[in-house]
C-alpha cells in the first residue's frame, strides 16, 4: 500500500492508496483511486485501530472517497 498525503474537504492529512481503477465519462478514461485517509503500521503496538488490512491510525473505511488521480486533493 502507497502512502500519500490526501485532503479529506476540510485538511491535508496522511492516507492511503487503497485501490485504483479506471473510471470512464463520455469518450474519456481516467484513474480514481480509493483513498483511505489512515496509515497502516507495522507494528501493532503503535496503531490504535486494526481492519481486514492490518493495524492503522487514522479514520475508518467508512470515510474512504474515490477521487480521481489528477485531483489537486492527492499529493
Amino acid at each position: 500500500m502507497n502512502t500519500i498525503d490526501g485532503h479529506d474537504k476540510y485538511k491535508w492529512m496522511k492516507a492511503t492508496i487503497i485501490e485504483v481503477k479506471e473510471a470512464t465519462t463520455d469518450d474519456r478514461t481516467y484513474p480514481i483511486c480509493s483513498i483511505g485517509f489512515r496509515v497502516y503500521k507495522e507494528v501493532e503496538t503503535s496503531a490504535t485501530r486494526k481492519d481486514e488490512l492490518g493495524n492503522y491510525d487514522g479514520w475508518s473505511k467508512t470515510q474512504d472517497e474515490w477521487i480521481p488521480w489528477y485531483s489537486p486533493r492527492v499529493a
